[in-house]
């Protein structure tokens, strides 16, 4: 049972693009404004990076089956995303 609801928690990362993105777009909301922009963009990459190295997200076979493919590219978007943006701002 427990595997449900942490499938549950992380479905929102199989989500459609649009939906991931005002996903990614609210947890930006939450902490750009207390570390700044390049660190919040710098930490979150390495988070999603971290994240991504995990073999398997969800734990369920209907969540899995349904789920972790869009996860991992909605994921692997936004790190894309992010370390452009870090890499701007260095340069």
């Amino acid at each position: 049972m427990l595997h449900v609801f942490l499938d549950m928690d992380l479905q929102v990362l199989g989500g459609e693009p649009e939906r991931y993105a005002q996903y990614a777009d609210q947890i930006r909301q939450e902490y750009e404004p207390v570390v700044g922009a390049d660190a919040y963009n710098t930490n979150r990459c390495l988070f999603l990076s971290s994240f991504l190295e995990r073999p398997m997200w969800f734990k369920t076979p209907y969540f899995f089956y349904t789920y972790e493919q869009r996860a991992r590219e909605n994921v692997k978007r936004e790190r894309e995303t992010l370390a452009a943006a870090a890499k701007a701002v260095r340069s």
